[in-house]
């Protein structure tokens, strides 16, 4: 911008710092506003485990021990504010505010560049005031950051157009590699951008696309050579691409987001559930990187194999992609606007019907200077193929908003010069776009029931069980068909000791989802501490039909089974878990005690469970409940003086005793090994 005078310089900087204080100063407010919602307090599925993993990285961890599944860069920022700031979710929102802002200034200073002033001020205050990117920087979620470099990046191809230097095009490349490190379906713009530079804007110096391929080589570089280093092999960002193209390509895809296994969408069951399935079905382990090629493989297959039930999924994830809905994940816009009002009316004056409306005008405004517009279309093509390649939610597609955006700004600011009244066509075309994305794909209402039932687990993880209750009570109002909310409305009842509406709730999610093996596993757990111990059999015995290759399952019931005192199925169940995963400690526990004090003497084996207290040790387990665990079978083995100082450990670890400790401590000295009842 060297050849804008210093007085017009000095005008830009006043707008940007203006649009920024604006965008903050609203930010700021709806924090306040926030308070309210009863889950603002607390981290949600993905946002519960980018929380857990920056806690690692704040406390030294900064390797870690397995090649990334998720994009790592957000957790790695919340681990630099935590360790520089502290864990507080409002010093870390305002972190998040304060780069919503400039992103903000960033997209005004784009517009600026490639559009005029005017098209960057209209495009930096819709980006200001623009609910869901208020929503999304409040949030412990990625998108905050994403929004930042989809701004930047559109500075930096402004820049281009405006004049082709190394430092440019070596910024691109590094913004690149933030993105894909950010989100991984980014890696999409590489080649599309270096199409653009060779072809748009007739680029010949190979230095330059050196550069870029140098700032990227810059950021991820170290990425790769961090996964080699922990997994053994060349993963440039994450692994999970395959199963998440699965997710959003294969027979039970709807457009948006499907667990493999019903009713475990939380990230930690994803990861786990692609790894078990893939392996099963292979017959082998795999490393992840052949965990994510079997999810290719099995999506290609299908769409080979039904390419028109595919190509009717494609259509209505465009349908989802663009329609004004916003298709909530752990956290719904929908929801929270329930209880902040800033939130609410924003939201009603300019919701994302409203701005890509604007935005297809603007493009409709641009197509007849296309080339000179080509790197910020190739941006919004890009973000919008990518969402479409894997499943919408209204995050994923927040990846378009910067260029769309911009776009609406550029129609905004032709209006108010009067061009734009004059030209009845491009009014149609804004007429039309409105009615097209904004007619109602789903009400507003349409995940209410769900965020009560997440509302209400952040709740009982806080001890406000009653709230929780309530909560779910006005979720089952609103779907009573769902099996979901019932079997967590039973678990809270449980908990609360309402055992015999408990059981109805469980009885219900089995009616409606007669083949999910956990409503069972909840069912049979329940009748075994009521003391219904023949039914819960029968409905174990139903469950365990049901629990296939699922580790997890085959976990829980040999614990129900274990409460039922029939150590022999117990012990079968917890040796079919760990043959799923072998990396498992709790079954490895339960079998220990099994091994070491059945009743039944052929199904004790002290040599085998002390083996298996030794792999707890190297696993980490340190606790009292192995080290109770391994004198039981030291006496197993005859080793009573072994098993009372390991006893000794215990008293002297600091830890909680547990109950029981004393006498079976007496028993060791008395040359008794332990006995299960």
């Amino acid at each position: 911008m060297t050849s804008i005078p210093s007085n017009e310089r000095r005008r830009d900087w006043q707008l940007a710092i203006a649009i920024a204080a604006l965008a903050w100063i609203v930010r700021w407010i709806y924090l306040q506003g926030a308070q309210a919602v009863p889950m603002f307090d607390a981290l949600i599925e993905d946002g519960q485990s980018y929380g857990e993993w920056s806690d690692r990285l704040a406390a030294g961890d900064w390797l870690g021990k397995e090649i990334f599944y998720q994009a790592p860069l957000y957790p790695y920022f919340l681990g630099v504010v935590k360790a520089l700031l502290g864990s507080d979710l409002q010093t870390i929102r305002l972190v998040q505010i304060s780069l919503g802002a400039l992103a903000c200034a960033l997209l005004f200073a784009a517009g600026r560049v490639q559009f005029g002033r005017r098209a960057g001020v209209a495009a930096g205050l819709l980006l200001a005031l623009y609910p869901s990117a208020i929503f999304f920087d409040a949030c412990i979620q990625k998108a905050s950051l994403g929004l930042l470099w989809g701004c930047a990046l559109l500075l930096s191809i402004a820049l281009l157009h405006q004049r082709r230097t190394v430092t440019r095009w070596l910024s691109l490349g590094a913004l690149l590699g933030l993105m894909m490190l950010t989100r991984e379906e980014s890696i999409l713009l590489v080649p599309a951008l270096l199409l653009w530079g060779l072809f748009g804007l007739r680029e010949r110096n190979w230095k330059h696309g050196a550069a870029l391929i140098a700032g990227l080589a810059l950021v991820l570089g170290p990425v790769a050579w961090r996964n080699h280093e922990v997994g053994g092999e060349w993963v440039l960002t994450t692994s999970q691409a395959g199963s998440n193209f699965y997710i959003g390509n294969s027979p039970v895809a709807n457009g948006t987001y499907v667990p493999l296994k019903p009713g475990r969408s939380n990230v930690a069951y994803e990861r786990r559930d692609a790894i078990d399935l893939a392996e099963a079905e292979s017959g082998r382990k795999l490393s992840p990187k052949e965990v994510s090629d079997f999810w290719f493989a099995k999506s290609w297959a299908w769409i080979r194999e039904q390419p028109a039930d595919w190509l009717a999924l494609m259509f209505r994830k465009l349908v989802l992609l663009i329609n004004a809905y916003e298709m909530p994940d752990a956290e719904d816009i929908y929801f929270y606007e329930r209880y902040v009002p800033l939130l609410r009316g924003l939201n009603w004056v300019l919701p994302f019907g409203v701005l890509v409306s604007l935005g297809f005008a603007g493009l409709w405004t641009t197509l007849r200077r296309w080339r000179e517009h080509s790197g910020v279309l190739i941006v919004l093509a890009v973000a919008a193929a990518g969402v479409l390649a894997f499943y919408v939610f209204a995050r994923y597609r927040y990846t378009m908003i910067p260029g769309l955006t911009l776009f609406a700004g550029v129609f905004l600011a032709d209006l108010l010069d009067g061009e734009l009244r004059r030209e009845r066509g491009r009014w149609i075309a804004l007429i039309l776009a409105a009615v097209a994305v904004n007619w109602p794909l789903h009400s507003r209402d349409f995940q209410l029931p769900q965020a009560y039932s997440n509302a209400a687990i952040t709740l009982e993880n806080r001890g406000r069980r009653a709230e929780a209750v309530e909560l779910l009570r006005k979720a089952r109002e609103l779907a009573p068909g769902n099996a979901q909310i019932h079997g967590n409305l039973g678990l809270m009842l449980e908990r609360s000791g309402q055992f015999a509406e408990a059981e109805q709730y469980y009885r219900q999610a089995i009616v409606l989802r007669g083949t999910n093996v956990y409503d069972h596993l909840r069912l049979a757990n329940l009748l075994a501490s009521r003391g219904a111990s023949a039914e819960s059999l029968r409905v174990l015995l139903v469950a365990e039909s049901m629990a296939s290759n699922d580790a997890v399952a085959w976990r829980d019931a040999g614990t129900i089974y274990l409460q039922l005192r029939d150590y022999a199925n117990s012990r079968r169940c917890q040796e079919r878990s760990l043959e799923l995963r072998p990396d498992q400690t709790e079954p490895r526990l339960r079998l220990v005690w099994i091994l070491s004090a059945a009743p039944k003497a052929e199904l004790r084996d002290g040599a085998r469970a002390l083996r298996l207290s030794d792999e707890l040790l190297q696993a980490g387990r340190k606790d009292a409940g192995v080290l109770e665990a391994r004198a039981a079978a030291l006496a197993e083995l005859g080793r009573f003086e072994e098993a009372v100082s390991v006893m000794q450990q215990v008293e002297f670890s600091g830890q909680t005793i547990p109950a029981g400790h004393a006498e079976r401590r007496a028993q060791y000295q008395a040359r008794q090994p332990m006995r299960l009842p």
